[in-house]
């Protein structure tokens, strides 16, 4: 039976990967959100629902917790049941993707359930939109943009976008995003 393949996709700080994810389903992988994953950790294990726009600044709770690797690690055993015995999801489809990678402990988790078979795209804006989204960021206090500079550097986003095995821009063409997906096991 053929193994299951697994894109991470991380971002960069102002990126998106809306454009991705919505290429990757249409080309039948599997995504899973670890936003979405750490959302529901909230809600059922920690009893706490919180809304998605205050999720950045409190998963470090859910690392402080059950440790940094966790989110990967649930997403993997409980959102991917398959991986462990390589069945299909469904009829054609062995491909997965698992987007909001940010710490090395989910990368390095990744890498040792998939192997050779987890590859890791970093996504980074282009400059034009990091400048602008940095000015509108500006407009919060400086207390709040200091606690969120530091979130970024705590969660080592940094360590896991130099792991990838590529870096692509929010605005390359479906094309050229398709292109990326097709090379990463050529």
């Amino acid at each position: 039976m053929k193994k299951p393949k697994c894109i991470g996709l991380a971002k960069a700080p102002y990126a998106s990967l809306e454009k991705f994810i919505e290429i990757l389903e249409k080309h039948n992988y599997l995504v899973i959100k670890l936003d979405y994953v750490a959302l529901e950790i909230f809600k059922e294990q920690l009893k706490m629902p919180i809304a998605e726009e205050e999720l950045y600044l409190k998963k470090n709770m859910i690392w402080e917790i059950f440790g940094k690797s966790y989110l990967a690690e649930k997403a993997v055993l409980d959102w991917m049941p398959w991986v462990e015995s390589y069945a299909e999801v469904e009829p054609g489809r062995f491909q997965y993707a698992i987007t909001d990678i940010e710490t090395p402990e989910e990368v390095n988790y990744l890498r040792m359930k998939f192997g050779d078979d987890f590859k890791l795209i970093a996504v980074s804006p282009p400059r034009s939109i990091r400048l602008a989204r940095f000015k509108n960021q500006m407009k919060m206090s400086e207390a709040d943009f200091i606690k969120l500079e530091k979130e970024i550097g705590n969660r080592g986003l940094a360590k896991v976008i130099m792991q990838a095995e590529i870096i692509a821009v929010t605005d390359d063409d479906e094309k050229e995003i398709l292109k990326i997906f097709e090379n990463l096991w050529a």
